[in-house]
């Protein structure tokens, strides 16, 4: 009883993990991926088989709008296989399918191919295994299990703007102030009004008497007299020469006039 319990026991352990020992996977390097918006990254996928393969198909899913498939390389030592059905490129619906053979067959970690991406915008994609993916063994069957994923971090840098050079501070001119005197209207004093005082009256001017009146008078009319008789004997030149010339004349005929007055007397 108790061996048929155990028997039991083992078997199921070994149905349980009998698929695990020949899981395969599909591993991605690098695993995060950080970018900016138009820039290029590149993706390698590894298929890691856990017994003999001899092809593998491999599809990636992405979002479209964040992320677009520039290319896909296959490694060297696969061939690719062209043929509808394994091998797209949709960057509409975000798909990337691509199969191929691997002549020999490998048993380890092998590199498949190359995706180089297109990071479209900022935003947080993933990169994913598809359903279609197909790992088989030597006896067709698909040992494929849960595959990592690749994290995409779309972030557009931080622009900062430039810091202006500082420019050299001038000293500036100090400007001359001129101070200005406000002038001021000189202050009159009030003159004190004098007090009335006592005058000593002047003793009232004695009238001048009438003689030195005529007298003045008569003195005026003998200059007039001489001036005029002055001016008449120099001719209205008021020359002492010729008023002295004309003096002489004068006695001259005077004194030949009373000759000739007294010789025709004598006759």
């Amino acid at each position: 009883m108790i061996k048929t319990f155990l028997k039991s026991i083992l078997i199921g352990l070994g149905l349980f993990f009998a698929p695990l020992a020949f899981a395969s996977t599909i591993d991605f390097s690098p695993n995060t991926v950080n970018v900016e918006p138009g820039k290029t990254f590149t993706v390698q996928v590894y298929v890691n088989p856990q017994a003999a393969t001899y092809s593998a198909k491999v599809e990636l899913k992405y979002p479209a709008d964040l992320l677009q498939v520039s290319s896909f390389t296959i490694d060297d030592a696969w061939m690719a296989l062209k043929q509808s059905g394994y091998d797209a490129t949709d960057n509409i619906n975000g798909v990337l399918l691509k199969s191929g053979g691997y002549p020999g067959g490998f048993s380890a970690k092998t590199l498949f191919g190359t995706v180089i991406f297109s990071a479209v915008k900022d935003g947080s994609a993933t990169i994913s295994v598809g359903s279609n993916t197909n790992i088989p063994n030597a006896s067709n069957v698909n040992t494929l299990t849960a595959s990592p994923s690749v994290a995409v971090s779309i972030v557009s840098p931080v622009i900062t703007p430039p810091t202006p050079p500082i420019q050299p501070q001038s000293t500036p001119t100090p400007t001359p102030t001129v101070k200005t005197t406000p002038k001021t209207n000189p202050v009159v004093q009030p003159q004190p009004t004098p007090t009335p005082s006592e005058e000593t009256p002047e003793p009232p001017t004695e009238a001048q008497p009438e003689e030195t009146f005529v007298t003045n008078v008569a003195n005026d009319s003998q200059a007039s007299l001489i001036s005029v008789l002055g001016n008449a004997l120099s001719l209205g030149t008021d020359n002492l020469f010729v008023g002295f010339l004309v003096i002489l004349a004068i006695i001259a005929i005077i004194f030949y006039g009373y000759k000739f007055y007294q010789k025709k007397k004598r006759k």
